[in-house]
């Protein structure tokens, strides 16, 4: 059972000061870079069923994950080396511990690529109390087909250990360095990235704005942008 909590949005400043400064941390920082499709049927059987399916490259290594959620901080996650979706299916099916209602799903599903992604995951193991945890710093982006959003978040996962640890380091990261609590998940801001949800959030005035402030702006969520031919248009998310 995969036991977090996620901080979001954080700034990438912010981050990497804790990840680089903080002394509770025993081991040294390791980078993956990330790039994931997330599949569902065309009418998001998976979704209604609180289960997520993606097929992701880990530095190169193909890795099909299946999670479906317990409570708000708690998953289970299935995951199983595959280089397509079929291959990973096949994989998740034959593992018993997998539930026989969720190995039906997604056994029948018509499953098509809804979204993809593409960031860098910095991470880093902890030690707090008794227990272990790992804090993971994702920076990049969604996409689905010209429509982006952001990912600049933190993820403190507990390895080894209490909950109540996780949950007394999580308070102190919010103190210290003000990163707010999100129950979000990728799959399910991505899952928003539809040509209505632009068309509600409208088109967001940055002539006035430096490209610094824009770039801020939308990593920290505020914006979303659309790219159309060249051009590179952003949008209100704050209106979403």
């Amino acid at each position: 059972m995969e036991i977090e909590i996620k901080l979001a949005p954080a700034r990438r400043t912010t981050a990497m000061t804790l990840l680089e400064k903080e002394g509770f941390f025993i081991s040294p920082a390791r980078r993956v870079e990330m790039e994931a499709s997330y599949f569902d049927t065309p009418d998001r059987a998976l979704k209604a069923s609180g289960v997520s399916l993606r097929l992701r490259q880990e530095n190169g290594i193909g890795v099909c994950c299946l999670k479906y959620r317990v409570s708000a901080i708690s998953r289970h996650e299935f995951e199983k080396r595959a280089l397509t979706i079929e291959e990973g299916v096949r994989a998740l099916c034959a593992d018993s511990r997998l539930p026989p209602e969720i190995a039906q799903l997604i056994s029948s599903a018509d499953l098509v690529c809804l979204y993809s992604s593409r960031y860098t995951r910095t991470l880093r193991l902890a030690q707090w109390g008794r227990s272990t945890v790992e804090v993971a710093f994702d920076l990049g982006e969604f996409n689905k087909d010209d429509r982006f959003c952001a990912v600049s978040e933190l993820e403190l996962e507990l390895k080894e250990g209490d909950v109540g640890d996780l949950e007394a380091m999580c308070a102190y990261l919010q103190a210290k360095y003000a990163l707010p609590l999100s129950d979000s998940t990728k799959a399910g801001r991505a899952s928003a990235l539809t040509q209505e949800a632009f068309e509600r959030m409208g088109r967001a005035s940055v002539q006035n704005m430096s490209a610094d402030d824009i770039e801020s702006a939308y990593m920290m969520g505020k914006l979303w942008k659309k790219q159309v031919g060249n051009d590179i248009r952003y949008y209100n998310a704050e209106k979403y």
